[in-house]
């Protein structure tokens, strides 16, 4: 069986980080998934995210449109500003940070597309 879930099906009941909005595409609670949530994330022009970290899940981030500065590290001082058309992979347990990132960008919004494993 194949579930569609189109734009306006999303969820955005899911959990949310200050400066960043999600909403779920593919989870529980929309496709009946077991081990895969998918979905879209959103920092506005200018914001930045609270630091945090996806648990003990493995996470693929697809930069759609816009430019986001990813911090990382013990002391978020390691940083990349990937462009749109990038895969990024974040591992687990490991605190990130994001804010929409250079001048030009501060004016728009960064759209990701994001896929985490589920731990068991």
């Amino acid at each position: 069986m194949v579930k569609v879930i189109r734009p306006g099906d999303r969820d955005p009941g899911t959990a949310q980080t200050p400066g960043m909005r999600r909403e779920a595409g593919i989870s529980a609670g929309t496709a009946g998934s077991e081990g895969l949530w998918m979905g879209t994330a959103v920092n506005a022009a200018g914001a930045s995210s609270g630091a945090h970290h996806h648990g003990a899940n493995e996470s693929g981030i697809y930069i759609l449109r816009g430019r986001v500065r990813f911090r990382w590290g013990e002391r978020l001082n390691t940083w990349s500003i990937p462009s749109p058309e990038t895969s990024c992979s974040s591992l687990p347990t490991k605190c990130t940070w994001r804010r929409t990132s250079t001048p030009k960008a501060r004016r728009n919004s960064c759209w990701r597309a994001i896929a985490r494993s589920k731990s068991s």
